[in-house]
């Protein structure tokens, strides 16, 4: 997911989530992981790494319902 956030000193930032969605309550529980396409510094998620980070999310989720066993 793509969006555009403008501050208010006019500066305009482009940021980029991977959404994970939860399973049964999908329409309003959700979890974004900001990453960058070719981060600068060490500390900065990739794209890979969110969606590692949206998948273990889901996997708790489904874990807490009983879907997984």
């Amino acid at each position: 997911m793509r969006t555009v956030e403008h501050h208010k000193n006019g500066s305009v930032y482009e940021r980029t989530y991977i959404v994970a969605y939860h399973p049964v309550k999908w329409r309003n529980t959700k979890k974004k992981f900001m990453y960058k396409d070719n981060p600068t510094r060490a500390n900065s998620r990739t794209r890979e790494v969110a969606i590692k980070c949206a998948e273990k999310v889901r996997k708790d989720w489904e874990k807490e319902l009983g879907m997984v066993s």
